[in-house]
């Protein structure tokens, strides 16, 4: 308010000035606002070979030539081997543009590796009217196009640590080869011109060191389902070292005499995760791959961007696994095919690393409420990406929507009978309770031609080949791998409203495999040198006896290799199956 002694025409003057001392603050204002830059995404998927044009974009036109710096970092993915910087460091927009252009070769080995990433970073923008954006960050996913082989049993590339080999092995490596230290195991990668190189190696090759040792050491590996070697001869390994013809292998396989005799229906795990990791930790990688992304929608037109921080995924320190679901403040840069992302969370799945055929498949958990959320425990046929969905199968082994608190549901799909089509069967508690009070276990035995659906322990659904239409087909006869996940909204659940609220919670307490007891003996091989070359690589083959029952090669557990004791080191590569 203007004091009452002020005449009307010096009023008059004060508020015009006034109002252009505002107006110069506006201009001023709009004029110094800086002018943002950043990715254009935060995520891409790139096969081997492609070579990729990242973009980074002003959000306004600049009357300047705008300079900044970007720098990658390895994750798995490793500069020189996996990808090839063509840009630079550094990027130039030039005044009056908008967009400058990264290029990476992907470079494409002949090695079978798991997906593999590395990250890229905006900085220093040089002047001080341009400041970086949210984005500025991207993580680039490499995909691996080679084609495994079914006769290699291991060959240590697609390994990058060793925490999943069973082995009684100590490590004593020299400090001139690089290599990777878990427990007792060294798995070391070999350049084509190192003394260590493999005969006609090209490229590096990785190979897993045996220390020196005063005793036996034992190579042992299990396989979660059981392989068919049938059609196999023997097998046969790479060998560096002084030993050859004092290493012996064995496999342990389905006993055709036990397997008659056995009339027990009790499961023994086999495989478990408990949760049990330190608070604010992401799952076990050796386990679990985290997918990222919004999918387009995953095929369900479903609203959640998957990430995998620990905002959404994470240990809670108390025996639980945490898959959270958040929304996003509508400023969000955070982009997903429908528009700026609405919500994040996650999900997790075991393809590659682990993987179940037959078994008894439980997980105790505790799901989130509330319009639009669904939380889902399922399997997926490890043929996925080679025959696309539904032909992989699908087996839901629980899955809730928040608009039916009081109900669950019991699902598989397959080709002809997939989506709203698949068959399924429901289950309620018995005092229908809301499944989101308290954690209750979920569970499918799951046997060649029979599915059967398990509440708190409790048998609720059953499925055969013969409940199907005659003309469609059972694809639940190979193996699958297990996913976890929580999704936000979609054709099925619906979409959250103002009743939903965030954040929600999915916890899991446990995810286990069972078999029944083992019905398996251990079968013993001998060596036989193919090349004779001491001190060098030698080829040893193990070639199956005529007494082993043809029933056992079909239904194999398990491999051991054993190395005598020895005061120098060993290496071996490759392990695979003879064919016929």
């Amino acid at each position: 308010m203007l004091p009452k002694y002020l005449k009307p025409k010096q009023t008059l003057v004060i508020v015009t000035l006034l109002s252009l001392l505002v107006s110069l603050d506006l201009v001023s204002a709009q004029e110094t606002k800086p002018i943002k830059v950043g990715f254009t995404k935060t995520f891409i998927e790139v096969n081997e070979g492609d070579v990729i044009e990242i973009v980074v974009e002003l959000d306004a036109i600049s009357d300047k030539n705008v300079s900044l710096d970007y720098s990658l970092e390895d994750y798995e993915a490793r500069a020189e081997r996996d990808y090839l910087d063509l840009s630079g460091g550094t990027l130039s927009i030039p005044a009056g543009e908008t967009k400058a252009l990264i290029s990476i070769d992907i470079i494409d080995n002949t090695k079978l590796e798991e997906e593999e990433s590395f990250r890229i970073f905006l900085s220093n923008p040089l002047t001080n009217t341009i400041e970086l954006s949210f984005r500025k960050a991207l993580t680039v996913l490499i995909l691996d196009n080679d084609i495994s082989s079914e006769s290699v049993l291991e060959d240590f590339e697609a390994n990058k640590d060793t925490s999943d080999l069973i082995s009684s092995l100590s490590s004593d490596l020299s400090s001139d080869l690089s290599s990777d230290l878990i427990s007792n195991l060294a798995i070391l990668e070999i350049a084509a011109d190192s003394p260590l190189a493999l005969p006609q190696q090209e490229e590096f090759e990785n190979v897993l060191a045996i220390s020196t040792s005063d005793s036996k050491q034992v190579f042992h590996k299990n396989f979660l389902s059981r392989q068919n070697w049938q059609n196999s001869s023997g097998m046969s390994l790479w060998y560096y070292g002084d030993n050859a013809e004092d290493i012996t292998a064995t496999f342990s396989a389905v006993d055709v005499n036990k397997l008659k005799q056995s009339q027990s229906s009790d499961w023994t795990i086999v495989w478990q995760d408990e949760f049990n990791s330190a608070k604010g930790t992401l799952p076990n990688e050796n386990y679990w791959t985290i997918e990222l992304g919004d999918g387009a929608g995953w095929g369900n037109s479903e609203h959640q961007y998957y990430t995998s921080k620990t905002e959404n995924i994470f240990h809670d320190g108390q025996g639980n696994l945490v898959i959270r679901a958040e929304k996003l403040p509508e400023d969000s840069n955070l982009d997903c095919y429908y528009g700026p992302c609405k919500y994040t969370s996650a999900r997790i799945k075991t393809e590659d690393k682990v993987e179940v055929e037959y078994g008894r498949i439980e997980a105790r958990m505790k799901i989130p409420s509330g319009q639009g959320f669904w939380p889902a425990f399922w399997m997926l046929g490890n043929n996925f990406k080679s025959v696309n969905w539904p032909n992989s199968g699908e087996i839901d082994i629980m899955e809730n929507i928040g608009r039916e608190p009081l109900k669950i549901h019991g699902t598989v799909h397959g080709p002809g009978y997939s989506g709203g089509n698949g068959p399924s069967s429901t289950a309620f508690l018995p005092k229908r309770e809301a499944f989101a009070d308290d954690f209750h276990s979920y569970a499918v035995e799951w046997e060649q031609d029979e599915i059967r659906w398990y509440l708190d322990g409790t048998q609720y659904h059953t499925l055969r080949p013969e409940d199907l239409a005659a003309e469609k087909r059972w694809v639940f006869d190979h193996p699958f791998f297990i996913l976890l996940n929580l999704a936000v909204g979609g054709s099925w659940p619906g979409y959250p409203n103002e009743s939903s609220e965030f954040p929600q919670d999915f916890l899991i307490d446990y995810v286990r495999v069972y078999e029944l007891p083992e019905l398996s003996s251990s079968f013993p091989l001998s060596p036989t040198i193919t090349t004779s070359q001491t001190g060098k690589w030698q080829k040893i083959s193990f070639n199956f006896k005529d007494s082993i029952p043809e029933r056992s090669l079909e239904e194999v557990w398990n491999y051991s290799i054993s190395f005598p004791p020895s005061a120098t080191k060993q290496y071996i590569d490759r392990i695979e199956l003879i064919t016929k």
